[in-house]
């Protein structure tokens, strides 16, 4: 895929695709997320997509912790922003497995989300969503 724009915020690197996907994966170091991480997050989201909404890849594999209120954040913003979000977390049974899973039980987005253990299967899967 070959990357059209991409920002890089304080938490994450987060690209705007030629399919029209979008990717974000947390900066090395990064392993727990507040309010403040997602909301600039979102924003760059928008800035790349202008006004389009595509599907979403997210690489949280190094994330541990989310803050409470960044998870209703993310719950109530996502579906502007996306019409399908694939967690890619290559490292199993970790807790980032359990925070993903917490996550989608208790907030149930709105739009399909899946968690993958590796970037190939989470593509294939958000391609059905371009």
């Amino acid at each position: 895929m070959e990357v059209l724009a991409e920002i890089t915020t304080g938490n994450a690197q987060i690209k705007k695709c030629s399919n029209g996907m979008v990717t974000l994966k947390h900066l090395e170091g990064i392993n727990s997320l507040k309010w403040n991480d997602f909301v600039e997050n979102y924003e760059a989201i928008l800035q790349l997509q202008n006004g389009c909404i595509s599907p979403l890849l997210g690489n949280v594999t190094n994330i541990e912790e989310v803050e409470n209120e960044a998870k209703a954040f993310m719950t109530k913003t996502l579906p502007t922003v996306a019409n399908a979000l694939a967690f890619v977390n290559e490292k199993t049974n970790t807790v980032t497995s359990f925070v993903i899973n917490m996550y989608l039980y208790l907030h149930r987005p709105q739009i399909p989300v899946k968690v993958f253990s590796s970037e190939e299967k989470a593509l294939k899967w958000l391609n059905e969503f371009l």
